[in-house]
């Protein structure tokens, strides 16, 4: 009996843990172990967060691509392998409860290895019988971010904390884990809300040492990519929406070797996956060399990496987004679908704007020269006409060359 309390414990990874100890409480799979095949790319950060090297996990991620599984699964590692404070941020008190109730208790209770541990359940926090604690905090609360020194911090939805007080939600929570030192471990998973300002996306593109991708696998060719849902396509050129989703016609095309994925194919590929360092360049990810020894790594999840999200609904909203002109229905595919922000294209019209995009050395109807082609728009009024002549250069700049009305078709033909 010594001996077996006084051996070594098998040293298991965060996905390893998972697997063996996490029964899945919602979904097809409800009432199964974990099974990381179904969703490969979510060992990469589980496994982050379990190595003694990088003390802060930053996941920026679409809908329904495992982010709340992925948390859950980091902390119940933490409360096997690093006994210790931990804390579970929220944005709100009925969020904290909702997600203790549905999702927390239910995963705890789920895991024979994990009931053991827990001693006694409370509105705030959750005894363990380690004579720890597993604290509830919410952004509503300052004095719940400035009461307590935590080891673990486990942050969910931080786009969403509006905070009460001065000070930012967010830095208060990270603050409480400064007593512990690079000992201390952080993982923040959140889907971005509206444009670049979002704090999940700043914290992928600007404050991790590391940004990382994940890549596919062509199934027929091969070939290692990034998948870029402008590949997506509809083989026939059906446009309605409704056949696409109930049929099932959208396919991703191969950049390299132009072969129709299928979701299954799909997934697939993204089974074939592997994580790699990427920039983000303000327009797209670019690949970018290793940083050695990172302290914080970022991973971004687009929702086209899941099979639980199919290739014909995805080519099925952005149609939808494209065709609409709700500000709402754009960034709604964006941050759902993509993983991305969004900000709305504004446009200038203001008399100082315009005055600054004008040639002063150019006079009135004179084309400038590198023009290739001149173009005259007319617009059609109940009393008369406005036309606007436009040159045109090889880089599709235009010049404004005249404008004006016309009073008859007569004028119009001359």
């Amino acid at each position: 009996a010594e001996r077996r309390i006084f051996a070594r414990r098998e040293r298991l990874s965060v996905s390893q843990w998972a697997s063996r100890y996490l029964i899945v409480q919602d979904g097809i799979y409800r009432g199964s172990p974990l099974r990381l095949d179904v969703s490969p790319f979510l060992a990469g950060p589980m496994d982050a967060f379990g190595d003694p090297r990088v003390r802060e996990v930053v996941v920026c991620g679409s809908l329904q691509v495992g982010k709340a599984l992925l948390l859950y699964a980091c902390l119940g590692w933490a409360m096997d392998y690093r006994p210790g404070i931990k804390m579970l941020t929220m944005p709100t008190r009925e969020s904290r409860d909702r997600v203790v109730e549905k999702k927390l208790r239910p995963m705890l209770q789920g895991s024979p290895l994990l009931r053991r541990m827990v001693g006694k359940y409370r509105r705030e926090n959750i005894l363990l019988r380690d004579g720890t604690s597993i604290e509830l905090a919410t952004a509503e609360s300052p004095s719940q971010r400035a009461s307590i020194t935590v080891q673990d911090l486990i942050v969910d939805e931080e786009d969403l904390y509006s905070g009460g007080g001065d000070s930012s939600p967010l830095q208060d929570f990270k603050g409480r884990t400064r007593s512990y030192g690079d000992f201390a471990k952080i993982i923040r998973a959140c889907q971005p809300k509206g444009d670049e300002s979002s704090s999940i996306w700043r914290g992928i593109t600007e404050q991790v040492d590391q940004l990382m991708c994940y890549e596919v696998t062509c199934p027929a060719c091969r070939h290692v990519q990034l998948m870029d849902v402008g590949h997506i396509v509809v083989p026939g050129g059906e446009t309605d929406t409704r056949l696409i989703r109930s049929r099932k016609l959208a396919r991703y095309r191969c950049p390299h070797c132009q072969y129709l994925w299928s979701d299954h194919s799909r997934d697939l590929a993204v089974a074939a996956g592997r994580w790699r360092p990427y920039v983000w360049t303000g327009a797209a990810f670019e690949p970018a060399p290793e940083v050695r020894d990172a302290r914080s790594l970022g991973f971004h999840l687009p929702a086209v990496l899941s099979r639980f999200v199919s290739l014909s609904d995805l080519a099925a909203r952005r149609a939808i987004a494209q065709a609409s002109d709700d500000a709402a229905v754009q960034r709604q595919y964006y941050n759902d679908d993509l993983g991305l922000p969004w900000s709305p294209v504004e446009l200038r019209t203001d008399v100082e704007h315009v005055l600054e995009r004008r040639d002063p050395h150019l006079p009135p109807r004179t084309v400038p020269h590198g023009a290739v082609a001149l173009t005259c728009g007319i617009d059609v009024q109940k009393h008369g006409f406005w036309y606007l002549v436009r040159a045109w250069m090889p880089s599709l700049a235009s010049y404004v060359i005249d404008y004006g009305s016309l009073s008859s078709w007569d004028e119009v033909a001359t």
